[in-house]
């Protein structure tokens, strides 16, 4: 396991670049600052533009200079925060970098306020969400960017 992981905040574009090129390399829809998927147990809207009225903020892991790992985050109302594009080299996978920039995410989420995190991740990457302690709900679903996600979240 990377000792001492530092995961500093980033840019849209920078994490842009990474989603375009290695997450969702084949995505047919605009890639933006935010999603506005709502978390579906406490709204009767599965979408919600006024997500956009919050800021998003993107983190980033380096390894020599090379950005090896991304996660952005997000509200979704006054209490629940989205972690959204985690994406990490899969030549560092299973070596703490995910689970970093999850809990990062995690972290400046409640020092906001928020009481709730969730994601969609694909069921692939659902090993990392659990390590850093997040729990599975709902059933397996599909996506515009994958056909296996599952809803996940985490009380802050």
């Amino acid at each position: 396991m990377k000792q001492n992981l530092i995961i500093t905040e980033i840019t849209f574009s920078d994490i842009l670049s990474v989603w375009q090129e290695h997450l969702w390399p084949d995505r047919t829809s605009d890639y933006e600052t935010h999603s506005a998927m709502t978390w579906p147990w406490t709204t009767d809207s599965e979408y919600d533009m006024s997500i956009f009225d919050y800021p998003a903020i993107y983190w980033g892991f380096y390894d020599n200079e090379v950005l090896c790992g991304v996660n952005s985050g997000h509200a979704t109302n006054d209490t629940e925060y989205r972690s959204r594009g985690l994406w990490v080299d899969p030549l560092l996978r299973s070596q703490g970098v995910g689970t970093a920039l999850l809990y990062k995410t995690q972290e400046h989420a409640k020092s906001l306020g928020y009481v709730m995190c969730w994601s969609l991740p694909r069921v692939s990457a659902l090993s990392v969400y659990v390590r850093s302690g997040f729990s599975e709900v709902g059933d397996v679903i599909s996506t515009e960017t994958s056909n296996h996600n599952q809803y996940v979240r985490r009380y802050l």
